[in-house]
Parts: structure tokens; C-alpha cells; sequence
């Protein structure tokens, strides 16, 4: 069943009609439906082809701080999404020098936490297609030119335990390196902050506290949490829709806004703590919170999903990661 909704399309600054049908049987499909009980998409970030036109930096104010021209720089080019998510061009002009500077802060724990799938999906940062050396030396991931000059990811490794392949797919197990699970939500919160329209700021004043000091960082059991979804294959470009909750469920304890992120081979959900879900905050309240399967076209079977907990602030060592994934111009290396 298709169904069209009236949203603001944060890169081209305009409303637009967005219409998608239910591309998914079983299970997923009534979780889809379940969910869009509840919620409709408010707003689409599809990425840009150019970089946005962005105001005249003596006429900006930081989102994030309040402060503008007179007390802050902008000089830096601030990205809406991070580029390790292989963004180019989404950029916005609400976000000074210094507040850059602390999120990139958070962003090292994000890219960590990511892994070697920003390497093995070529996910381009400031320095290219970063190389992946596993925290226990292991495994090592890089891309490379073969003989005709064409981009193909190398891979060496130590044990057959690190590297498992047959005829259609790999798997890898590797170590990560060390990361902050609650700085790697915080990058989160900042990109669906940014998302938000001018109205709606201070509904989630909340996200500024939780960026700007650690208040509340022992509070964040009940919130810090993604669903991550990992599909077969890489996406060439990221994006990302938010969902609102419907004023006919204003009452119901679930969270007004859900973020999900696209980006690589990966979907992140969550969603941004609202000062008027004062549930979240009540002793005794339950928070329900209802997902979306994200929207895949190809075979539902190979989505893998993944609750995952981010509210802790000691930095996390040794976490083992296996993914398994099909890959198309893999070259290998011998053993070390």
C-alpha cells in the first residue's frame, strides 16, 4: 500500500510530498505498518550533489552554544552528518569553530565504533579511504590499486580465526579499537539536533546539556541505545528521514522523534530525548519504543538487526567484531 506524506526536505530547504509503499513481507511487514500507526516521516535528508549554499559567517549563531559571529569563528566547514559516514556535501552553517572541534571529539569514538566497515564500504573521511588495523595487530584492511588501477580492498590477516571465506562471502573477526560507547550517542544526538527545524529547538533543549556537559550523562541508561541494522550490500551515498509522533498518540509513552540514519551498509535508529515526553523522566514510567524496519528493497532475510547499548562513559577495549558480507573486488593478502 503506498502511502504520501507532506515533508520538509532539509537539503533542498523546501516541503515536498514523499511517498513510499511497504516493500516488506512477514514480520517486517507488520512491524512497518505497526509502526507507521504511530509515526509519519516529518523530514528526509537526501545527500547533495554539490555543497549547500550556506549564509555569510557574520551573520551566523551556533545552534549549539548560542553564540554568534561576534564571539566565536566560523571558519571551519561543519558537517551535518560526519564525512566519515561518506558525506561530502551536506554541510550546514549553525555550528562554530569550537563546538566542531568538541564533536570531532566524539566522532573519533563514532569512526572507532564503526570499524573496518568504513574501510571494506570505502567510506571516504578528510584522508580518503581510512586503512583498519585491528587493536591486537590481526587483521589489516586497505584499499589499493590492482594491476589495471582499479580500487580493490586488500586484506591481511594472521589466523584462518580472523578470516573465513568461501565462494560467495567472507567473514572477519577483529578487534576494535578502543572507543566511549556514550560519546559515540552523543555524535548521534548532535546529527539529529541538527536535523531539527527552528521550532522545535527547544523541545530538545535537553541535547545541549547532554553535548555541552556530563550532567546528565549517568541518566542516560533508559535513552543512549540504538537499533543497528546491516544489510549485504553498501549504499553509494548516505541519508537519513526523521519520524514524529502523531498528535492522535500525544498521550502514548513513546518518543516523539525517531532518528534513522543510512549510511555504508548500516541503518541506525534512535531517538532524541523531548522535554515534553515526561515519561522518560518519571520513576515508575515505561518507555516503549517502536521501530521501523529500514526500508530494503532486496532480500529481507540477509538484514541483520542489533540492539546496542551506548550510555556507559568508560571507554570500551577488546570488543570482538564478526561480520559476515558479501564482497565484489576483494584482493587478499597471504597470511603474515
Amino acid at each position: 500500500m503506498e502511502r504520501s506524506y507532506k515533508v520538509f526536505n532539509y537539503t533542498a530547504r523546501l516541503f515536498t510530498d514523499f511517498k513510499f509503499d511497504n516493500p516488506f513481507t512477514g514480520q517486517f511487514a507488520q512491524a512497518f505498518d505497526n509502526f507507521l500507526e504511530y509515526y509519519s516521516p516529518d523530514l528526509i535528508v537526501p545527500s547533495p550533489q554539490k555543497k549547500l549554499l550556506l549564509s555569510k559567517k557574520t551573520d551566523r549563531v551556533c545552534r549549539f552554544c548560542d553564540q554568534n559571529s561576534s564571539s566565536t569563528s566560523f571558519r571551519k566547514i561543519s558537517h551535518v552528518m560526519p564525512k566519515l559516514m561518506g558525506n561530502n556535501y551536506l554541510i550546514h552553517d549553525c555550528e562554530c569553530d569550537s563546538c566542531n572541534e568538541k564533536f570531532g571529539l566524539y566522532e573519533d569514538s563514532l569512526a572507532k565504533y564503526i570499524g573496518m566497515m568504513r574501510t571494506a564500504d570505502r567510506l571516504k573521511g578528510y584522508s580518503g579511504v581510512p586503512k583498519f588495523k585491528s587493536a591486537d595487530g590481526n587483521l589489516e584492511m586497505t584499499l589499493e590499486k590492482d594491476e589495471n588501477g582499479i580500487d580493490v580492498v586488500s586484506i591481511s590477516y594472521k589466523s584462518l580465526e580472523n578470516f573465513i571465506k568461501n565462494d560467495e562471502s567472507v567473514t572477519l573477526k577483529t578487534v576494535k579499537q578502543s572507543y566511549t560507547p556514550l560519546h559515540v550517542m552523543k555524535s548521534l544526538y548532535k546529527i539529529g539536533y541538527s536535523f531539527l527545524k527552528s521550532d522545535e529547538l527547544h523541545d530538545y533543549k535537553l541535547i545541549l546539556k547532554i553535548l555541552n556537559t556530563n550532567v546528565l550523562d549517568t541518566k542516560l541508561s533508559n535513552f543512549a541505545r540504538i537499533v543497528k541494522f546491516t544489510f549485504p550490500k553498501s549504499l553509494k551515498e548516505p541519508f537519513a528521514i526523521t519520524y514524529k509522533k502523531k498528535e492522535d498518540y500525544l498521550s502514548k509513552n513513546i518518543p516523539t522523534k525517531i532518528i534513522v540514519l543510512h549510511f555504508g551498509r548500516y541503518a541506525y535508529q534512535y531517538f532524541l530525548p523531548n522535554i515534553k515526553d515526561r515519561f522518560m523522566f518519571t520513576d515508575g514510567e515505561q518507555c516503549e519504543w517502536i521501530f521501523t524496519p529500514p526500508y530494503y528493497l532486496g532480500d529481507q532475510n540477509e538484514i541483520s538487526m542489533q540492539r546496542t547499548e551506548l550510555s556507559s562513559n568508560v571507554l570500551r577495549k577488546g570488543e570482538v567484531d564478526t561480520i559476515f558480507f558479501k564482497f565484489d573486488n576483494i584482493a587478499l593478502g597471504g597470511k603474515k
